[in-house]
């Protein structure tokens, strides 16, 4: 009954921050072993996890004082919250 989360040292902090969320969604939120369940079910799966990614990454009540108009706000919610720009 013991679960882990194995992160890849090598990669940048952001991506490590963003893997460590997606994992931990598995394991708080999902069962079974993906490797013999329906494709349809895994697939389920990864969508919830990353969107739990962006949910636990970027918190909804902390985004609430944030001006999203501003140019450069994809940079500052990156460097603020430790993510990809991407995400």
């Amino acid at each position: 009954r013991f679960k882990s989360i194995t992160i890849d040292k090598r990669l940048p902090s952001s991506i490590q921050r963003e893997h460590f969320y997606h994992e931990l969604c598995h394991i708080l939120r999902h069962a079974g072993r993906q490797i013999i369940m329906p494709a349809a079910f895994r697939e389920l799966q990864e969508w919830d996890a990353t969107n739990f990614t962006r949910y636990a990454a970027l918190p909804i009540h902390m985004l609430s004082s944030i001006e999203f108009s501003h140019p450069g706000i994809i940079d500052y919610l990156s460097s603020q919250f430790g993510v990809t720009p991407e995400l």
